[in-house]
């Protein structure tokens, strides 16, 4: 569906499997080029991305409820894709979240960090 001057309009185009096949590549390549190599190339359970960065699990939950870190969820199934991790490290990652939870008092400082 595409809008044009706020009116829905349903655009029909053929394409041949080669041409769906040469779209896909493109679409890949244009989302490996904005997703860092340092980055894990698939979408990672909760425990893997705890273990990953280093946190429990229970902060993956509270990143989740204060809307800091979101998965994606289909169904029971919880994932963390590459760009959402990305957009978590661009934001200030896990130093940027200890950083906000201090300059709200959700934390103590400690004067020896």
């Amino acid at each position: 569906m595409t809008a044009l001057s706020g009116v829905p309009v349903a655009v029909t185009v053929e394409l041949s499997d080669e041409d769906v096949h040469r779209v896909a590549a493109a679409v890949a390549a244009e989302v490996l080029a904005i997703v860092p190599d340092w980055l894990p190339a698939r979408p990672l359970s909760r425990a893997d991305v705890a273990a990953w960065l280093g946190v429990a699990e229970q902060t993956l939950r509270r990143w989740e409820c204060d809307g800091v870190l979101m998965p994606t969820r289909v169904g029971d199934v919880i994932r963390y894709t590459p760009p959402q991790l990305a957009e978590f490290f661009e934001r200030g990652g896990i130093r940027g979240e200890r950083d906000r939870r201090r300059i709200a008092g959700h934390e103590k400082t400690d004067a020896r960090r």
